[in-house]
């Protein structure tokens, strides 16, 4: 029910970095094609022209995060370019939203304090589990090289593969 539910779907749904989603503008997202031009990042308040890795990427988007993007579009109409917006309309502020909303909602439905940026992580754990494929994982969570998905990511093949064996 928070007007902040699109945002922590979009960074459960996608794997992108918190700058990644502040710096999302509604001409970044194709919903007839399900895909999002990731290109930009707010940090520290201000809006960069570029991503951590200094590329741009497409992601794909889930149909369930699609219908949610539809949905928070309408909603937005008439509000501005920037997709997840604070108050005045400007992009989100990200440390105001961890402060004020996402360590008081862990809190009270008595979650571990988990940093957002976990969301990135488990994203990318669900991901390679579930495809077993580290390529499309560096695609999607925009590493400049297939090595630092592999450096960060890589057990997780090694203890699929140790299960594969064990039950041969």
């Amino acid at each position: 029910g928070s007007r902040f539910y699109a945002m922590v779907l979009f960074m459960c749904r996608t794997g992108c970095r918190t700058s990644e989603v502040a710096g999302l503008q509604w001409d970044d997202i194709d919903l007839e094609r399900r895909k999002a031009r990731i290109h930009r990042g707010v940090v520290r308040g201000r809006v960069t022209d570029t991503t951590k890795s200094g590329k741009e990427r497409y992601i794909d988007l889930t149909p369930a995060l699609v219908a949610e993007l539809r949905r928070l579009k309408i909603k937005n109409q008439s509000r501005g370019a920037w997709v997840f917006q604070g108050t005045t309309g400007c992009h989100v502020d990200i440390d105001n939203f961890r402060e004020r909303n996402w360590y008081p909602t862990l809190e009270k439905n008595e979650l571990p304090r988990v940093r957002i940026h976990d969301l990135r992580h488990s994203y990318a754990t669900f991901l390679i589990r579930r495809t077993k494929d580290i390529f499309y994982a560096q695609k999607q969570l925009g590493h400049h090289s297939i090595q630092v998905t592999v450096d960060r990511y890589g057990h997780l093949l090694e203890e699929d593969t140790k299960t594969r064996l064990v039950d041969v």
